[in-house]
């Protein structure tokens, strides 16, 4: 037998075994052969790696790309408009829950959609810079849980909210230098698209959520304006 080490990106992947019936079949020139060989097949596996990140990637950005245009537009209420980012989200990913909260002027985090779980937590307020959605916020930074139970941040009482398996992604809404909010998405591990993957993909579409929330926003801004003008207007003689 003759054995060599694949390695790829400076990793131990495999070996590549040789096998001759008759004994000493080998030589140092088979031998040299052997790590060339090793080597190629080393840089293949490495290549097709490659390929397929950026395949991933590519059709990352196609799906994100789709849902931003899909979301932008239509005109929609704050509310439906918000619900249908979560749940876009929670697709795109392969999670199995999604939360959009909204940033409050003291600094506190609201719950205004949520998707595939239990309607209560909708009006949750999270107290600014608690909880992964509130260090979020406040750092402007995603963030990773794989152990929600024994992560020092967690909200005590929210402790066993999350299984062992689900990993909790958070990523801030920013439109302007300012977090208007925060998205979160929770998923089991065995069926998300992967955890750099899932990271990814939730900031590439958290730029395009931004805004279109904050146009929504404004839309609806404008809309209670108009209504308040056309009661003063009728009640003016």
């Amino acid at each position: 037998y003759m054995r060599q080490p694949l390695v790829i990106n400076g990793q131990l992947a495999g070996f590549v075994a040789f096998f001759a019936q008759t004994p000493g079949r080998f030589d140092g020139a088979h031998l040299q052969l052997a790590r060339l060989f090793a080597a190629q097949v080393g840089n293949a596996l490495r290549n097709r790696e490659t390929y397929l990140q950026l395949a991933r990637v590519e059709q990352s950005q196609r799906a994100v790309e789709n849902v931003a245009r899909l979301i932008a537009e239509q005109d929609l209420p704050l509310s439906t408009l918000l619900f249908r980012i979560v749940e876009e989200a929670r697709q795109l990913v392969g999670a199995s829950a999604g939360f959009a909260m909204m940033s409050e002027p003291d600094g506190s985090l609201v719950v205004r959609a949520a998707d595939m779980i239990e309607s209560y937590v909708l009006g949750m307020r999270i107290a600014p810079g608690t909880g992964q959605a509130g260090l979020v916020a406040l750092t402007n930074q995603p963030s990773v849980i794989e152990d929600y139970a024994n992560w020092p941040g967690a909200i005590e009482d929210r402790r066993d909210f999350f299984k062992d398996d689900e990993i909790i992604f958070a990523v801030p809404l920013q439109y302007r230098e300012r977090v208007i909010g925060v998205l979160q998405v929770v998923g089991k591990r065995a069926e998300l698209i992967g955890i750099d993957e899932t990271k990814e993909v939730l900031m590439m579409l958290a730029p395009q959520a931004a805004t279109a929330i904050a146009k929504a926003q404004l839309q609806d801004q404008l809309r209670q304006e108009s209504e308040q003008l056309r009661t003063i207007l009728d009640h003016t003689p």
